[in-house]
């Protein structure tokens, strides 16, 4: 049985100003909610460009992680060609997605 699994190699983000001490914590959010998020296709992006997102004064950074995240799982999905490149925005970047059958998992999805 082969399994369906999300792998990223390198996520950049890039936060407002004044939001430097939570980019760590933010991004590994980001991290867990895509874990959670059901991938059903296999594909492999090089570089994926998400729209920008909007953030706000006083949002935790799990609201803000969720936010990304449903972006990222959006335009993972939008497409179901082998590669895509798209440039819609600046606020998040991921470099070098794979998503593949494998038996291997690099992290189970559902979990922390």
């Amino acid at each position: 049985m082969n399994t369906v699994i999300l792998s990223i190699e390198q996520l950049n983000l890039k936060l407002p100003s004044g939001f430097e001490k939570r980019a760590d914590a933010i991004a590994r959010d980001v991290v867990r909610q895509l874990a959670r998020m059901p991938v059903t296709q296999s594909l492999e992006c090089k570089t994926l460009m998400v729209p920008r997102i909007n953030v706000f004064n006083g949002e935790t950074n799990q609201v803000i992680a969720r936010r990304i995240a449903q972006s990222i799982h959006a335009q993972l999905h939008a497409s179901v060609q082998p590669e895509r490149q798209g440039r819609f925005g600046q606020s998040a970047e991921v470099s070098s997605v794979v998503d593949k059958h494998s038996k291997q998992m690099e992290k189970s999805r559902g979990t922390d």
